[in-house]
Formats: C-alpha cells, structure tokens, sequence
C-alpha cells in the first residue's frame, strides 16, 4: 500500500536442491496449471565445472524442484540465462530457454518438455546474454573476448551468425529492446554504456 512504511525483510519461500545457484530465467507458461516454472543455473557438485539446470514448479501452492522435468545439464559454469518465448518447440509448450557456458565458449537451448540441448560456440568466456523474442536474437557479452556474438535461434539447430569486437575493455551486462532492436552494453572499467543497432 502507497504511503505506508518499507518493508524492512523480506519472508521468503526456500527450497532445497539447488547446487550452486548462479542464475535464473523463467516460463511464466509452464508448471502446475501453466503457472510458470524457473530455471535455475547451477553447478554439480563432484563434477569440476559442469553446469546444470534446475527446474523450479513455481505454480504450485509452495514451490519446488519439478518432479516431472529433468535436470538439465551444459558443458560449464552457466553464469546467464534467459527466456525466449517466441521458439517454436514441437511440443505443447512453446519457447525454449537459453544459458551460457563460459568456459566453452558457447550457448545452450534447453527444452524442459523433453530435456533436448542444442550448442553454438560464440566469442571467448561469454558472460551474460540477452534476448529480443521479436526478432528471436540473442546477444551475448563475451567478456575476455572483448566481444559480441550474436545468435539466430529461429534456425534449426541454432546457429551464430556474427561476433563482433568490441572497444576499450571487457564487457559484462548486456541487454536488447525489443521494439527498436537496439542493444545496449555496459563498459564497467570505462565507466561507460555502449549503444548499437543489432543487425537485422
């Protein structure tokens, strides 16, 4: 309610079995009754620097790992990932989420209907990626490679179609508009954001 004092905590639901969470990305139309479902970037603990994929079911009553959709996994640390709800899947469910891999230098499709991945290699350690659902693009920050890699998720298998060098230093945060396909990037060692039209 307007006017009245902030909250000074927050009371919060936990749920357990999440290895490592780094990131997270949700299908506001999957889960119990189309009530969204989470997925979450992590690790697997025994297994140096695999990535995995944690489905949370947020539609139910108290949320938790989804008992009907596998853990996913991904060749490395998966520091980013996001929605896209624009794919076209097969299944009932459409749109497939996406996430990095750092340390092979590529992105994953994730199908949490059917468990399928597919990979495309972009630059060197991308670190955090991006989305247009209109245009179906994902851009990616690849920051040791002082670059960006953009990808064409509409193919089949996904594919990247350029990567292009960036100036100054490594770059982390990126994101796009999704009316003017404008991405934006941000420059932290040069206290700067870096503006350009995502080629079409």
């Amino acid at each position: 309610m307007f006017g009245s004092s902030p909250a000074t905590s927050l009371t919060a639901t936990t749920i357990g079995g999440v290895q490592f969470p780094i990131a997270v990305a949700i299908d506001p139309d999957r889960g119990t009754n189309n009530q969204g479902l989470a997925v979450v970037t992590g690790l697997q603990i025994g297994s140096a620097g695999i990535g995995a994929l944690f489905p949370v079911d947020i539609g139910l009553a108290t949320p938790t790992l989804s008992t009907t959709i596998t853990i996913g996994n991904v060749t490395s640390s998966p520091t980013g990932i996001v929605f896209n709800p624009a794919v076209s899947t097969g299944t009932a469910n459409p749109g497939l989420f996406y996430v990095n891999s750092t340390g092979t230098n590529s992105i994953s499709s994730f199908n949490p209907d059917n468990g399928a991945t597919n990979q495309t290699g972009v630059g060197i350690n991308p670190t955090a990626l991006a989305v247009n659902p209109q245009s179906g693009a994902i851009l990616t920050a690849n920051f040791a490679g002082k670059s960006a890699s953009i990808v064409d998720t509409v193919a089949s298998p996904i594919k990247t179609v350029q990567t292009l060098g960036l100036p100054g230093s490594a770059q982390f945060g990126v994101a796009i508009d999704q009316f003017t396909n404008l991405a934006v990037i941000v420059d932290q060692a040069n206290n700067r954001v870096l503006l350009f039209p995502m080629p079409h």
